[in-house]
């Protein structure tokens, strides 16, 4: 399952960029 999520996640980062990217994993990393 997580090597699922971080395919994924590397995908959006890909076509959406790293902002959007780290926005999404901060939340995730610190709580």
């Amino acid at each position: 399952a997580f090597s699922s999520v971080v395919s994924v996640d590397l995908s959006s980062f890909m076509v959406v960029g790293p902002f959007p990217s780290i926005l999404c994993r901060l939340p995730s990393l610190s709580f």
